[in-house]
């Protein structure tokens, strides 16, 4: 019997705090890895938040380094060039602290890089 009302007192204390805009930034150099995190970080999230829209596809940023191969700059002038491209995405959504806190340790053991931005009210 216990175990069914604490699942209501929960509910009424999600129900009592203050609710958070908050932004989630995800951004990583591996395409396939954070499509992997934010369909199962989506999937998650709906559970705890009915009004949560999809995934916020930032743009890909992308730089390139060149630079000489000869450590000493003698010899003749040959080039790398290395390129790398950062994939972003962005959830925006209005939920209390308690489910926020949930969210960012459900991401916490993912290898991407994590931004929470709180909006002011």
């Amino acid at each position: 019997m216990n175990e069914v009302l604490k699942p209501e007192r929960e509910i009424e204390n999600t129900i009592n705090e203050q609710i958070i805009n908050a932004e989630f930034h995800l951004s990583s150099t591996d395409k396939k890895l954070i499509e992997r995190v934010c369909q199962s970080f989506y999937d998650f999230a709906c559970i705890s938040v009915s009004d949560l829209k999809g995934v916020s596809r930032l743009p890909t940023l992308k730089g390139q380094i060149t630079t000489r191969k000869s450590p000493c700059g003698e010899g003749t002038n040959s080039w790398d060039r290395f390129r790398i491209s950062v994939h972003q995405r962005r959830f925006t959504f209005s939920v209390p602290r308690s489910v926020l806190e949930k969210f960012a340790n459900f991401l916490k053991g993912s290898n991407v890089d994590i931004t929470l931005k709180i909006k002011g009210n």
